[in-house]
C-alpha cells in the first residue's frame, strides 16, 4: 500500500487548496476578513494602513476555525464509526432507503417539504476582527467539506493503512488547505 507522512499530508491539503472548488474563493474571503474591497487586494488602490496586519491575523483565524472543525469532524467521525460498528449492516440498509429516498426526491417523484427551508443568518456588514474570522473558518470548514471531502479522506484511509495519528494527519492537510 502506499505509504504517507505528515509531509504528504500537507501537501495534499496545498492540493485541495488549489481546487476549482477552493482557490477561486480566496481573494473574497481575504477581502472580507480585512475590510478591503478585491482592488485593492489585486493591488489596483492603495493598502489602507495597518490593513496587512489585519489580513494577516484574519487569515490566521480562519485558518484556525477551518483546522478546527476538520480535526473535531474527523474525532467526532471515528467516535461514531467505533460506537456503531456493531450495527453495520442495519444502518448499511437504512442508508441506502434514505439515498433511495433522496433520489426520488432529487428527481420529483416524491416531494419531501422540509427539504425546500431555508435559513439564514444576517450578519454585520463589516469583519468582527480575529474572533470572526475564526467562526468564518468554523462556518467554511462545513462548507468546503464536499469539496475537499475526497482529498481528505484519500489521506485519512492511507494514514489509517500507515499508522499514523489521524488527527495529526488532519492538521497538517489543514495546515497545507489554510
Amino acid at each position: 500500500m502506499l505509504e504517507i507522512g505528515y509531509w504528504g499530508a500537507a501537501l495534499a491539503g496545498i492540493l485541495s487548496f488549489l481546487s476549482p472548488c477552493v482557490l477561486p474563493m480566496v481573494p473574497f474571503y481575504l477581502s472580507y476578513m480585512a475590510g478591503l474591497s478585491i482592488s485593492e487586494l489585486r493591488g489596483e488602490d492603495r493598502i489602507a494602513a495597518g490593513a496587512t496586519g489585519r489580513l494577516v491575523t484574519s487569515s490566521i483565524g480562519f485558518a484556525l476555525g477551518v483546522t478546527t472543525i476538520f480535526v473535531l469532524l474527523g474525532l467526532g467521525a471515528t467516535a461514531l464509526g467505533q460506537l456503531f460498528a456493531q450495527w453495520k449492516q442495519p444502518l448499511s440498509y437504512a442508508a441506502a432507503a434514505v439515498l433511495a429516498l433522496f433520489g426520488l426526491h432529487f428527481l420529483g417523484i416524491i416531494r419531501i417539504p422540509f427539504l425546500y427551508r431555508e435559513a439564514r443568518l444576517d450578519g454585520p456588514a463589516k469583519p468582527a476582527g480575529i474572533a470572526g474570522a475564526y467562526v468564518m473558518g468554523l462556518a467554511f470548514g462545513f462548507g468546503w467539506t464536499p469539496c475537499v471531502g475526497p482529498a481528505l479522506s484519500a489521506i485519512l484511509l492511507i494514514a489509517r493503512a500507515a499508522a499514523i495519528c489521524g488527527a495529526a494527519a488532519r492538521c497538517c492537510w489543514s495546515s497545507g488547505l489554510a
